[in-house]
């Protein structure tokens, strides 16, 4: 982030973005406690568990995008939420007062106009702009909260103007999409209007002025984004009936601002630990019991539960050498992951649901390679009177199937797939129904007792996107990669050109040897269900060298921003415990650091610095750790 340094106290973990004062003054009324207004030009209050900036961007695309990324500049919000009022069209289903949360936020104003060529009309438009998603976790969490019988949005001190009974409908749907542009619309002439209808038919909810900036300064500084808004007038002639327009506006703005304040209050970010909220997925309670069993002590002691062990090397872990990996280049051993796929409905399904919301993706991807990625087919690990080498077997496959099923696990309509393949992603011996690519985590541990801790860009294909990771991680790259295979000879794979690659590729670091690396064993993430392998890194550099090569621009995956911890019991138990500094950790994060800081110990000792960590997290330790990102 450009610019000062924004403080904890400074900090939010929402902005709530108003364009208009009337929007804005409907919102605060609506809060139990009144907002402080010491620092303007922001309204700072408690939503629930967490602080909360609201502000008036001012209407039109351009204003709104310039106000709120100077907001994200002074507030460094976890999540951006824009509120207010909007169009909505009838033709839809859209009706006074209904709320409208779209997947998709489309620029009507991008287009060519040119001579007609003779169909009647002077001129003729050819719409480029493309359609911009929101965030797809915010806007599962919505989703979910519209099924609240109780419709606690409903319950708000302004009076429905018509059929004061009805409650408003909630339209939220993948496929449904807003215009958004800088055209106030009052006619169903409107070219604007009649595009949106024809280009997108029913699934064009309506149109207003300002997401697409909004969208776009969320982008930028990789912050979530979501739209909420609810309907005053239709876009027709009838915005300008003062029985209808100012009538319904009050309302509308008021029923979109209790929805927001909701879906806050009930909201858990994706490094909770808590299950069946908002954010999180919904187990059955066999599910949820089967993952608490797993859980180790390391990860009780500083209350984690975003991931799972499958399966642990005894300790002290193992050396790669003592670890054969075996490359099922012909499938022999298991079948071809896309022969899975097309024998599964729920897998099949869920590929074609992507494929058809990802077209561009899509064809991307599937013409790569067959065994341009990797998947995990299998592990074996051998018994103590066994004088052999544990197996770690793999086989070929394509990016494009971890990107339409894992990182779509958490989602509500994936949901039956997640309980299908959930006791199937525990057990390594068996062929797995998950793409299951894969990849490492890896702690990384300097001379001088710090371990690295780096934040990646946000990304929005991954759902733990912008958290914070303990170490880097890394995909392996199959034989068909050949820019960066970890497999040159498919009769000869080990770890080594994996592990190795990765320190080099995300800390431009080139010194790193075989002897410095222990692997832990595998762990589940828990929104993904996708598996990891464990390692530590214990570097003969500095943390000062490691942490420059993370933040180099020439780094092939360089860090977003970067940061570090001293390997001690009160310094792992601050930053894991208290989220001021750290708000999200990546799946797998705290875990690592656990097994960072008990590693080499005999199990008594081992044992008594996880109590220690533990009495420290009860009583909410905060030491100071440098800050890297200045």
């Amino acid at each position: 982030m450009s610019g000062a340094k924004v403080t904890n106290s400074h900090r939010v973990a929402f902005l709530v973005v108003t364009a208009t004062q009337d929007e804005f003054n409907d919102l605060v009324g609506l809060l139990h406690t009144p907002p402080s207004y010491k620092e303007p030009p922001d309204a700072i209050t408690d939503v629930g568990p967490y602080k909360v900036a609201i502000i008036k961007s001012g209407q039109t695309n351009a204003i709104s995008q310039a106000a709120v990324a100077d907001a994200i500049k002074r507030r460094d919000p976890r999540a951006v939420i824009l509120t207010g009022i909007a169009a909505g069209f009838p033709e839809s289903g859209v009706g006074f007062g209904d709320i409208v949360i779209p997947f998709w936020i489309a620029p009507y104003e991008h287009a060519k106009i040119t001579d007609s060529g003779g169909d009647g009309a002077k001129v003729k438009y050819q719409h480029r702009g493309l359609p911009l998603d929101v965030d797809v976790t915010l806007w599962e969490a919505a989703a979910f909260l519209k099924n609240d019988p109780d419709c606690p949005w409903a319950k708000i001190p302004v009076p429905r103007p018509a059929s004061p009974c009805q409650l408003p409908t909630v339209h939220a749907d993948h496929e449904f999409k807003i215009g958004s542009g800088d055209k106030l619309v009052a006619s169903e002439f409107a070219e604007a209007r009649e595009w949106l209808l024809r280009e997108f038919g029913k699934d064009a909810l309506g149109l207003e002025m300002e997401s697409f900036g909004v969208s776009i300064a969320c982008r930028k500084a990789a912050r979530p984004f979501l739209l909420v808004k609810a309907s005053q007038d239709p876009a027709t002639s009838a915005k300008d009936d003062v029985s209808t327009k100012d009538e319904w506006r009050h309302y509308a703005a008021s029923v979109a601002a209790k929805f927001v304040l909701t879906l806050i209050e009930r909201y858990k970010f994706l490094d909770s630990s808590i299950t069946g909220t908002i954010g999180v997925p919904i187990w059955t309670h066999e599910e949820s019991n089967d993952w608490n069993l797993t859980l180790s002590s390391e990860q009780r002691a500083v209350q984690d539960s975003e991931c799972a062990w499958i399966l642990r090397f005894p300790q002290p872990g193992r050396s790669p050498l003592d670890v054969d990996v075996v490359y099922d280049a012909e499938n022999v051993r298991f079948q071809r992951y896309d022969r899975t796929v097309e024998g599964n409905p729920l897998l099949h399904n869920a590929l074609l649901d992507w494929k058809s919301a990802n077209p561009d993706d899509w064809l991307a991807l599937d013409a790569e390679p067959w065994g341009r990625h990797v998947r995990l087919e299998g592990v074996q690990v051998k018994r103590a009177h066994e004088g052999r080498n544990d197996e770690i077997w793999l086989g070929p496959a394509k990016y494009v199937y971890y990107l339409a099923i894992h990182e779509r696990l958490a989602g509500l309509n994936l949901r039956e797939l997640r309980r299908h393949s959930f006791a199937n992603a525990f057990e390594l011996r068996n062929p797995l129904l998950l793409p299951s690519d894969f990849a490492i985590h890896m702690g990384i541990l300097s001379k001088d007792r710090f371990l690295l801790l780096r934040r990646r860009q946000s990304n929005r294909r991954t759902p733990y996107s912008g958290a914070w990771e303990a170490g880097i991680g890394e995909f392996m790259h199959g034989p068909a990669s050949p820019d960066k295979t970890d497999i040159p000879d498919i009769n000869n794979v080990s770890l080594e050109l994996l592990l190795k690659r990765a320190v080099e590729e995300e800390l431009d670091y080139h010194e790193a040897r075989i002897e410095d690396f222990t692997l832990y064993g595998f762990a589940l993430e828990r929104l993904t269900l996708a598996p990891k392998l464990l390692v530590l890194y214990r570097s003969d550099a500095t943390i000062d060298t490691l942490a420059a090569g993370a933040v180099d621009s020439h780094t092939e995956d360089y860090a977003y921003e970067v940061d570090k911890v001293p390997l001690t019991a009160k310094s792992i138990a601050a930053i894991c415990c208290d989220s001021s500094s750290f708000p999200a950790w990546g799946p797998t994060s705290k875990l690592v650091m656990m097994l960072a800081l008990t590693a080499g110990l005999t199990p008594s000792a081992g044992r008594n610095v996880i109590r220690r960590v533990q009495d420290f997290c009860k009583g909410h330790y905060s030491p100071k750790v440098t800050d890297w990102r200045k």
